[in-house]
Formats: C-alpha cells, structure tokens, sequence
C-alpha cells in the first residue's frame, strides 16, 4: 500500500501487488510515484470498458446497494461475454450490423 499527497488537501492511496515501495521516477517531470505511473498507463482497458458498458447498460436507479451491484455484474458479465465471443468468431458481429 502507497499513499501519497500530490497537492494540498488531495490524499491518494494505491493498493498493488507489483510495487512495494515508494519509489519515485526521476526522469520524468513531475517526478510522479512509479506506482501511480504505471496505473495511467495501463489505466485504458478500465475507461474502455466504462465507455462500452455505458453503451447497452441494464442498470437502474435504485437505493439498495446489492440491486446496482447485481446490475453492475450483468453489465460486465454480458460484455465480458460479447467479447469473448467476437474472438472467437471475428467476422459474423460486423455482418449483423449492417442488417
């Protein structure tokens, strides 16, 4: 675990199996936490699935937490799914489309 205070008032936490340490990278600019770098790097498999699920969503307003995750693990559960079926079949979901 990593906490680190960029700014004034603005705390920053990191759980990571990979790095142990707080170690900073002096050849950058801002001479950031190696651990915070490497998660704006790998950060866009996230954003991407965001901005898929988004898309085609089946959540709704509610106030009971297990119901927005229960809608939460089906959004994820049926992209996870479209996914591994378009690598299996690469050429039939771009036929679909065009119907």
């Amino acid at each position: 675990m990593v906490s680190s205070v960029p700014k004034k008032g603005k705390a920053v936490t990191l759980l990571s199996s990979m790095h142990d340490d707080q170690a900073v990278n002096h050849n950058s600019r801002k001479r950031k936490l190696e651990v915070i770098q490497y998660y704006n790097r790998t950060k866009i498999g996230v954003d991407l699935m965001d901005q898929m699920v988004h898309t085609f969503t089946c959540k709704r307003q509610t106030r009971r937490w297990p119901m927005a995750l229960w809608h939460n693990l089906i959004n994820v559960a049926t992209l996870n799914a479209y996914t591994a079926s378009k690598a299996q079949r690469p050429g039939t979901w771009e036929a679909s489309r065009s119907l």
